[in-house]
């Protein structure tokens, strides 16, 4: 599905180029890397259901359904205790929610753009959004909502952060009017650490992410959204890269399921290895060999 959100938009030629570009991000802008360029920003509660008026109906449900059963697999020490972590922690294991996984790296971003082997005519992409713009504007947002937040209207952007956490109940509600934010719990787990993974939402359940981000719009929502794109042939040196940086699947995914998967990256770099050694010896074998300089002694000197 494409995308027609508003955002800029700037094609790589290749991997040194991707690299510099990503140096150019301050600290404020969160990343997701897309497989394939034309997917649009989707939450995985969005590809669940289809009809958008029962999303809000679906998200309750997921909710009561998950805290009925999880109680069976959960130590004590990692009960939720809000619903914030709740959809964290949901969300964490695949079941759908509105919160929609970034990171503050661009080279994890990178890395589930390039991991998976697709058509080379298949570019990626790598989404990067300005996390402390859209909390200014969220709190322009929030703060016309009535006289339960008239506080927000004086409060810094780390207060304001902080806030969010204590009023998410509220905004899961019906008519919230269309933002997006990051927001994170209060404790994180070890993946989500392990990934510098950061949760970006939607206000408004009832619309899809994009059709929140379009709220942004008219206060220049296009030069705080950039869009990264990247031709798929770029994969194994990308790939090569993130190896030495120890951003594979098992350093992402901890446990055994993360290192079997491991081995189809570290594979795909190593055989790309090979062939390049090859190719660059058979270069070799058929460059054109210079005569070399020919010397011999002639009783008490060198002569050429």
């Amino acid at each position: 599905m494409s995308t027609s959100v508003p955002c800029t938009t700037t094609e790589l030629a290749d991997w040194e180029e991707a690299k510099r570009c990503f140096s150019t991000f301050s600290g404020s802008w969160l990343f997701r890397g897309h497989a394939a360029s034309h997917w649009s920003l989707v939450t995985s509660i969005e590809r669940a259901t289809a009809p958008t008026q029962l999303r809000l109906n679906a998200e309750q449900g997921a909710l009561g359904w998950f805290q009925q059963g999880a109680h069976n697999y959960l130590t004590n020490h990692w009960a939720p205790t809000s619903t914030l972590e709740w959809l964290a922690l949901m969300q964490h294991h695949g079941t759908p929610t509105r919160l929609m996984d970034w990171t503050r790296s661009p080279f994890v971003a990178a890395f589930f753009a390039f991991e998976d082997e697709r058509p080379e005519a298949d570019a990626c992409a790598i989404w990067a959004i300005d996390a402390s713009w859209c909390l200014t504007q969220t709190k322009s947002t929030i703060q016309n909502l009535g006289v339960d937040y008239s506080d927000i209207a004086g409060m810094s952007e780390t207060s304001f952060y902080f806030r969010l956490r204590d009023i998410f109940d509220d905004l899961l509600k019906p008519n919230v009017p269309p933002f997006v934010c990051a927001l994170g719990p209060a404790r994180v787990h070890e993946r989500l650490a392990l990934q510098q993974g950061v949760f970006v939402f939607p206000g408004n359940g009832e619309m899809t992410f994009e059709d929140n981000l379009r709220a942004f719009e008219p206060v220049g929502l296009a030069n705080h959204l950039h869009k990264l794109v990247l031709p798929r042939r770029l994969r194994v040196n990308a790939l090569a890269d993130l190896v030495l940086m120890n951003i594979t699947r098992v350093s992402l995914f901890p446990g055994l399921d993360g290192f079997a998967r491991t081995w189809a990256m570290l594979n795909a770099v190593e055989s790309n290895r090979e062939f390049q050694s090859t190719q660059d010896a058979q270069d070799a074998a058929l460059r054109p060999r210079s005569p070399g300089l020919v010397v011999r002694w002639n009783h008490d000197h060198w002569e050429k």
